[in-house]
């Protein structure tokens, strides 16, 4: 997978994966070209704010493990740095598990800071699955002014293992 994100204003932006294992992995601002970085509890790379990130550098290619089940991908962007008593680790550990889709589903959601729960499933798209991806991204939005999830489902392939980098 190659993530693209695309921003009005610049921002200080954090990628993060969590793959169909349940494993947190941090790509960017950790990792650019390969998976060097794997502990999300690692404090993230001061990085200038910016309006457009590549994760991984382009022509490079995060590689899915080989366990079938729900990816999620988010987005979490603010207009300052991550102040340095919030630990992402912590954080992201402390959420429910991700939903899980049925294969072939996706689910999208996108909360702004300051919108409540309530709020975020009146304004989701009318799919279960991003009802339930608004759920659990919600607490984030504390810590965070955008936080945007993606999911999908994909079956079991031969490859390499999950968190996996193409060489």
């Amino acid at each position: 997978m190659c993530l693209d994100a695309h921003l009005d204003e610049p921002a200080y932006v954090y990628l993060i994966w969590i793959d169909s294992a349940g494993q947190i992995i941090p790509l960017y601002p950790w990792n650019n070209e390969r998976l060097e970085i794997t502990d999300i509890d690692e404090r993230p790379p001061e990085r200038r704010p910016a309006k457009l990130i590549f994760s991984p550098l382009l022509g490079k290619v995060w590689t899915f493990g080989n366990a079938p089940g729900s990816e999620t991908v988010l987005l979490l962007a603010r207009k300052q740095p991550l102040p340095s008593d919030v630990h992402l680790g912590n954080l992201l550990k402390s959420l429910s598990s991700a939903p899980q889709l049925g294969l072939g589903n996706v689910a999208i959601a996108k909360i702004p800071a300051g919108v409540a729960a309530t709020s975020a499933e009146a304004s989701a798209p009318a799919m279960p699955d991003s009802v339930a991806l608004s759920n659990f991204i919600q607490p984030l939005t504390r810590h965070f002014d955008l936080v945007h999830a993606v999911q999908f489902a994909h079956a079991a392939e031969g490859g390499k293992n999950a968190a996996s980098e193409d060489r």
